[in-house]
């Protein structure tokens, strides 16, 4: 089924039909006929391709190679760092950051086995009632204020104002 084409669809396609020997669909070539907009930008999008495929890269400098081969010299014959991590091929930063997470480690195995012999050497504390517990304590305690407050909202006890 052929269907009718608008300048969306056309715009969506625009690289598939950029391709001079591409077939067009009926629709979309009927489209490109009759809109002037597509058409035009259809045929910039072919010249743009023409441009590309003339286009030559350019290119590396004359000098390039000597260039890298001077500057691989002077990488060569730089003095290095010297010292015990020079001497292993070691970096110091990297380094530094190994001795650092070792250190960290250690200070939490420390703490963790000093705090560990801290609750063995304490007495255990009684246990603690559960939170119903306590709420039926305090209710036993302060039954009385608690009574009180019903009389606070009691109609028949305030006086009317008439």
């Amino acid at each position: 089924m052929d269907r009718h084409f608008n300048c969306e669809q056309v715009r969506e396609q625009l690289l598939d039909l950029a391709n001079p020997a591409a077939e067009l669909p009926g629709s979309a070539g009927e489209h490109l006929r009759e809109c002037s907009t597509c058409k035009a930008e259809l045929e910039k999008l072919r010249q743009t391709w023409l441009v590309l495929d003339e286009w030559q890269a350019p290119g590396p400098s004359p000098y390039f190679t000597s260039r890298l081969q001077a500057r691989l010299r002077e990488e060569k014959n730089a003095p290095h760092a010297t010292g015990v991590l020079a001497w292993l091929g070691v970096r110091w930063q990297p380094a530094l950051a190994g001795v650092l997470a070792l250190a960290l480690v250690v200070a939490i195995a420390v703490f963790r086995i000093a705090g560990s012999e801290q609750n063995i050497a304490v007495s255990p504390e009684p246990p603690q009632a559960s939170p119903a517990v306590y709420d039926l304590q305090n209710l036993d305690k302060n039954a009385d204020v608690y009574n009180n407050f019903d009389m606070l909202y009691d109609d028949d006890q305030q006086p009317s104002d008439q």
